[in-house]
């Protein structure tokens, strides 16, 4: 039998450590954070992040059943597609009117490969999208001044757990280090998980190039 994985969260977060911080430090990650993004650049990325919560979701939801692991940690507040859908609705944006980008397309079409072969790499997915939440409660309070949103409107997907952040994290770091991980399956998340920084990266960038684009487009 081939030895169990010793600390996979550890593991996530040595994989995720260098293109975390790439991503954290993205001018459009620094930005919202400081609640300086435009409103159109903020709403752009909310649209982008439809489409990766929506693929990796939808894979994790119909896999849990049938792979005893990821049933082990998926639970159904990790599903924030319900909330960006929210959140885009308050600035008047249709989801049949989302085009993703050729950055986000790629990434789905990640997600959907791993899902096919290799399912538990989606908890090393999900790892990242879950770990940005902490930190969002204050995100979320600059992004609703910012852009002078009333009360629980337009940043669900930024705070979703509101006072129960702590222990939604706390819980999915000891339902992942209670799971009976095989060191390869660790390291096949740890690959995803640096897959999903670099793949939100790109996304990033393709948005600030539409952005800059935009802005120089001439008033017709």
């Amino acid at each position: 039998m081939r030895p169990l994985s010793d600390g996979v969260m550890r593991r996530l977060a040595a994989a995720t450590s260098e293109p975390g911080r790439v991503l954290k430090q993205h001018p459009i990650s620094r930005d919202l954070a400081a609640g300086l993004l435009s409103r159109s650049t903020y709403v752009a990325w909310l649209g982008q992040l439809f489409f990766v919560h929506r693929a990796l979701e939808w894979h994790l939801g119909r896999l849990r059943a049938v792979v005893p692991a990821l049933g082990c940690v998926v639970r159904d507040h990790y599903f924030h597609t319900p909330a960006i859908a929210s959140d885009l609705a308050c600035f008047g944006i249709r989801l049949p009117r989302l085009v993703p980008l050729a950055s986000t397309g790629v990434l789905v079409e990640m997600i959907d490969g791993l899902a096919g072969r290799a399912p538990l790499a989606l908890l090393g997915m999900a790892y990242v999208l879950e770990e940005a939440k902490n930190g969002g409660r204050q995100i979320a309070k600059r992004t609703r001044l910012a852009y002078r949103l009333p009360p629980g409107q337009g940043v669900a997907y930024l705070d979703p757990y509101g006072e129960a952040q702590r222990q939604r994290w706390l819980d999915f770091k000891i339902d992942m280090e209670a799971t009976a991980f095989e060191t390869e399956e660790a390291a096949v998340m740890a690959d995803a998980a640096a897959i999903m920084c670099k793949g939100l990266t790109h996304v990033l960038d393709e948005i600030a190039a539409v952005e800059r684009v935009t802005r120089r487009a001439p008033a017709v």
